[in-house]
């Protein structure tokens, strides 16, 4: 993900579309941050990762406060797209339910109390492609 970020950030420069180089250039710089503050010169895919929902977690708020104010927010939907095309195939309610119950199967006791590990489990295996509300809301209902 780290080379496609630098290379279109340069395609986004030769193109002149500055939202696009901004938009990425932030992520980089903030992903390169903490990499540094972590004794390395480049950040890894989970920080990258990281980074990346952070961006798209506040633009979704900045939408939704500007669409409740009436506000032209054409921009954040632009960057809203480039943002969520660097995630990973996001999975369905349909998959992850799946993929929960298969854990609940192997586990021993299938009570509230194993929803932290069934989440741990999640973010081991699938980190990045599911949206960690949907999946609590699915635990919940199935322990």
């Amino acid at each position: 993900m780290l080379e496609r970020i630098k290379k279109e950030i340069l395609e986004a420069r030769k193109s002149k579309d500055s939202v696009k180089a901004n938009l990425l250039n932030t992520l980089y710089s903030e992903a390169k941050t903490i990499a540094i503050n972590n004794g390395r010169r480049e950040p890894n895919e989970t920080e990258l990762m990281d980074v990346l929902k952070k961006f798209i977690k506040g633009n979704k708020e900045t939408v939704e406060l500007k669409k409740q104010n009436s506000i032209d927010c054409m921009q954040d939907e632009k960057e809203k797209e480039i943002l969520e095309s660097f995630q990973p195939k996001q999975l369905n309610d349909n998959e992850l339910e799946i993929i929960i119950k298969s854990y609940i199967s192997e586990l021993e006791d299938k009570s509230k109390k194993s929803m932290g590990i069934i989440m741990k489990k999640l973010k081991q295996n699938h980190d990045g492609s599911y949206d960690g509300k949907k999946a609590s809301n699915i635990i919940n209902k199935l322990l």
